[in-house]
């Protein structure tokens, strides 16, 4: 070992091998000061030191480009930190990193470009106004548990690649929740094309670039659940009909959720929300009509559904608020009065009811409509009505809409009284 030098450093000759010259030093535990020598000739400053009971080596500067003096007042700062306990090369390292991030949060300003979760935001605000609460609420809920907790807050939207989207995918279909996995990508899907639009919509030409987004990332990405590979077209029989709607109280888990089966039934099978999370205030029992307001309707601009009520609907919307209440809500949240039930209780109460009885194959809340529709038929409904009765009717057209105001309520009527007729003769077989 040798006392560093201006002129020992140039007296040092280059070799057929790299070599290292370590100085003296009375201090212990700050690590060396080094000059390492390479075949070309140059000179590197170096500090040796320990941490963690492993040796390190962390390059200074090189000789010619630092002084001598310069090379050991940065060995002494980092020696500082080898008797703290710190790593050099790893703070060296942190600090180049958070650097590096204030670089790019300095150049994504400059050009504009934003964040993939300032697209998500700006893609929900565009939805917003033609989307649904329900839906809203599940896209925030998909965002916050299936997106926020994985995706570097600062990631821009350009640099959202497959492997991203594909992370995020496999961690849904790891739960084994394929369907909601078909959803986000969906939901990633349109995100991306949103991106695209945005950039390249004509109105928008010589403005600065918004996300700088160019390919859709989710177009070459398959649908974890091949679109189509699981039809939906589950119609309960007429004998599941009956022991479904003539359950025993003692064998009824959940009496609220069995009476939303005989109303759902019983009003024609409308569909699972417009029914679930309806409210007080549109049951008009003086008038017999059930009116579903238009944002709550599946395809909004259908406008308001009207339905008639049977003696046997109101019967069974007396027995809901008996046990519910006079709040807000016919089906209220368990723990919030002023917000409708969640559906996930409704879909379990029907995953209890099959695992139970041998004789009730199973379904879901959404297959009582179509058992609706299917046994309206088979009584002979006409199809033109009960296509009303369910607002799924061949009518809605240009010329209806605009032109044709009337609201059919008295074929709706006599369409839902030839259905209850039907309905009552068959629970009785269970009597």
């Amino acid at each position: 070992m040798a006392q560093f030098s201006d002129r020992y450093i140039k007296s040092l000759k280059a070799q057929d091998k790299p070599y290292i010259i370590t100085e003296e030093s009375a201090e212990r535990g700050g690590g060396r000061f080094q000059v390492k020598v390479y075949t070309s000739g140059r000179k590197q400053f170096l500090i040796q030191y320990f941490h963690n009971k492993r040796r390190k080596q962390m390059s200074i500067g090189n000789y010619g480009s630092m002084t001598l003096a310069d090379a050991r007042q940065e060995f002494i700062r980092l020696s500082a930190q080898v008797q703290q306990g710190i790593c050099p090369k790893a703070e060296r390292e942190r600090l180049e990193m958070e650097e590096a991030i204030q670089q790019e949060e300095e150049r994504r300003q400059r050009e504009g470009l934003r964040t993939f979760f300032e697209l998500w935001d700006d893609f929900y605000a565009s939805i917003k106004p033609q989307t649904k609460v329900q839906s809203l609420n599940q896209l925030r809920w998909m965002f916050e548990s299936d997106i926020k907790p994985f995706i570097d807050p600062g990631l821009l939207a350009r640099d959202f690649t497959q492997d991203h989207a594909r992370a995020l995918l496999k961690r849904v279909i790891d739960r084994d929740a394929r369907y909601k996995a078909n959803n986000l990508h969906g939901r990633l899907k349109s995100c991306m094309r949103y991106a695209i639009d945005q950039d390249n919509a004509p109105e928008r030409f010589g403005e600065p670039v918004r996300y700088g987004v160019t390919t859709n990332v989710m177009r070459d990405i398959p649908l974890p659940v091949p679109k189509g590979s699981q039809p939906r077209h589950r119609t309960l029989t007429e004998e599941e009909v009956v022991t479904l709607w003539n359950l025993p109280r003692t064998k009824m888990r959940n009496r609220m959720h069995h009476l939303y089966f005989k109303l759902q039934i019983a009003l024609a099978g409308q569909r699972v929300i417009e029914l679930y999370h309806s409210e007080h205030s549109e049951w008009d029992l003086k008038n017999k009509l059930f009116e579903i307001p238009a944002e709550r309707i599946k395809i909004e601009r259908r406008g308001t559904h009207v339905v008639p009520l049977s003696d046997l609907a109101i019967e069974l919307y007396k027995e809901v608020r008996l046990l519910g209440g006079d709040g807000r809500f016919l089906w209220p949240h368990r723990d919030h009065d002023d917000k409708p039930a969640s559906i996930n209780g409704l879909i379990q109460c029907c995953h209890t009811y099959t695992q139970e009885y041998d004789d009730i194959q199973p379904f879901t809340p959404r297959d009582l409509r179509r058992t609706c529709k299917t046994l309206m038929s088979k009584c002979g409904v006409d199809r033109l009505y009960r296509d009303m009765l369910q607002q799924h009717d061949e009518i809605d057209s240009a010329a209806q809409k605009n032109y044709d105001k009337y609201d059919y309520l008295k074929e709706k009527r006599r369409a839902m009284e030839q259905w209850t007729a039907y309905l009552q003769e068959l629970v009785r077989r269970g009597d």
